[in-house]
Formats: C-alpha cells, sequence, structure tokens
C-alpha cells in the first residue's frame, strides 16, 4: 500500500507542476484526476484481485485489460457512483472486440471486466450471451470534448460483489 500512496504523491506533483507550466483547462483537470484516480485504483486493488486469481502481472498503458496472467485476463474500471445507480455499467466496445478475439485464440482463459464503485468492488466474467448486455452510443461530455463511443451495457444484474467470486 505504501507504493500506492507513494505513486499517488508523486503524480500530485507531477500534475501540479504540468497545471503551472501548461495553463491546463479545468476540464483537462478533471480527465488527469479521473486518470489518475484509476490508475491508484489499480495500484491498490492488485494485492487483492491476486488473492482470488493468483499472482497478476499488471499491462501496458495501451494494453486492452489491466492485468493478466495464464487463466486470467482483467479490466478494472472506477466510478464515483454507487452500484445499482444506473441500470448497465459500461466499458468500451474496442475491449469487448479484443475480448471475442483472445477468447477465439485461447478459449480456456477467463475476461473478468470489474468495476470499482463507492460502495464495493463488482465484477462480470465475459460471456457471449447477448441477454446479459447490449451495446449503444455512449460516454461523457464533461472534460471539454465529446467522449461519445460505441459501449457494452452490462445489465446490474448480471453484474456481482466480488466478495462472492469463487475461483475453481
Amino acid at each position: 500500500m505504501r507504493r500506492v500512496y507513494k505513486n499517488a504523491l508523486f503524480n500530485k506533483k507531477l500534475f501540479s507542476m504540468l497545471c503551472y507550466k501548461m495553463n491546463f483547462t479545468p476540464e483537462q483537470v478533471q480527465k488527469y484526476k479521473d486518470m489518475n484516480m484509476g490508475l491508484t485504483m489499480e495500484d491498490a486493488l492488485k494485492p487483492v484481485l491476486e488473492k482470488k486469481f493468483g499472482e497478476l502481472k499488471k499491462t501496458h498503458h495501451y494494453h486492452s485489460f489491466d492485468f493478466e496472467n495464464l487463466k486470467y485476463l482483467i479490466e478494472l474500471k472506477t466510478r464515483r457512483i454507487k452500484f445499482g445507480k444506473y441500470p448497465t455499467l459500461i466499458f468500451s466496445e474496442k475491449k469487448l472486440i479484443k475480448a471475442r478475439k483472445i477468447k477465439e485464440e485461447k478459449p480456456d482463459i477467463k475476461i473478468y471486466f470489474m468495476w470499482k464503485c463507492d460502495d464495493g468492488l463488482y465484477y462480470w466474467e465475459y460471456v457471449e450471451n447477448h441477454d446479459e448486455y447490449y451495446i449503444a452510443s455512449g460516454g461523457r461530455r464533461d472534460r471539454g470534448s465529446d467522449e461519445i463511443e460505441r459501449v457494452v451495457n452490462v445489465k446490474i444484474q448480471y453484474i456481482k460483489n466480488f466478495n462472492d467470486l469463487i475461483i475453481s
């Protein structure tokens, strides 16, 4: 946990310097804060995830998923909401396309999408069952530009609490 704090502190100092030097807009500041929150949460939750999934490798920044090992791929999203506020939780359709391709190449790998919400950690195991999700246009507009794309909307009734996940 100490490393997480150091990374967050370093990021905060770096961010202050960049704001001063680069004159960021408030929207750019928000985008940076959101990205930093996600990266900090990845570091903080890695040991928690490893208790269930075994040792995990954190992937590089441009990889489609955040963590991997020989058996699992995990994407972690961090949200500033309570679970159940919306009827779905979302992730980019690009990640679904990548998940399908990986499943074709490695049918035994399990792929999990996780959301860290204000009130807990939740997961959905990727299955090609269109009853569990739908694809639509979605995203946000509050960070200075339209961040609208095709997203996968996983229905809340198929998303489970991480504490209930049993790995066999």
